[in-house]
């Protein structure tokens, strides 16, 4: 409400499966903000690629490593960490810029499915896995004892 977008935004505690999937499909903005910390700058969030699936522009905190892979503007919206005003500012831009933002977003969804796609990667970690399992487990025949 000090912020004067509480016309707008929509804070919500838990919801079941089907009511969140309903919230997903009308939501303009996810928004993810960490606060500058060691913990915010030595790990990139595990929800990136949850947030940048939807399709919808994604509002973080330019904490750590975040504004070396995405754009402000490009893939995401970026805010210093603790910057109410500037997340205001970025909220009421979504609201005022709609197809701008949707192409954001659209482009946000691109980038985190290549660069954090768990199916992509997880794959790809799985036959690496794979690979080193017979290595592992070759065992000392009678001959070789």
């Amino acid at each position: 409400r000090e912020l004067g977008v509480a016309g707008v935004v929509r804070l919500d505690g838990f919801l079941p499966n089907a009511d969140f999937a309903a919230a997903v499909e009308q939501t303009d903005l996810m928004m993810l903000l960490r606060t500058d910390d060691l913990s915010s700058r030595a790990c990139f969030p595990s929800r990136l690629h949850e947030l940048f699936s939807h399709g919808a522009p994604v509002l973080l905190s330019a904490v750590g490593d975040l504004a070396l892979y995405f754009k402000d503007g490009g893939e995401c919206l970026l805010v210093p960490a603790g910057d109410a005003a500037a997340t205001q500012e970025k909220i009421e831009w979504v609201l005022a810029n709609r197809s701008t933002a949707a192409e954001i977003g659209r482009q946000g969804h691109h980038r985190a499915t290549e660069l954090f796609s768990p199916e992509r990667h997880g794959a790809s970690l799985a036959r690496y896995l794979a690979s080193l399992v017979p290595k592992c487990l070759r065992l000392p025949t009678h001959e070789s004892s």
